[in-house]
């Protein structure tokens, strides 16, 4: 940030794009295993968190398919992330 800041100030735009970019980067390098970790674990992680009490298996089954549903969302599309050439139109 304190990079991003400096390049913003001196009106250095390929600086920011430059520190966006490799923040997107970095920052995917976390969330697409999260979310693949979702897919794969989300009933597990449901029975664990919710399964006692009045909670039966079908609704951690419920519970599971939402998280399952949500977990694609979580992770970046190609074309999500910001090009400079998307910058400048």
């Amino acid at each position: 940030m304190p990079r991003m800041g400096r390049a913003a100030a001196d009106k250095d735009l390929a600086g920011v794009r430059r520190d966006v970019a490799y923040a997107l980067r970095t920052s995917a390098a976390v969330v697409v295993p999260a979310a693949t970790a979702f897919l794969a674990l989300a009933r597990w992680v449901m029975g664990s968190v919710f399964g006692y009490g009045r909670i039966t298996d079908a609704d951690i089954t419920v519970m599971a398919g939402m998280m399952m549903a949500f977990a694609p969302g979580s992770s970046p599309s190609p074309g999500s992330t910001s090009s400079p050439e998307a910058s400048t139109r």
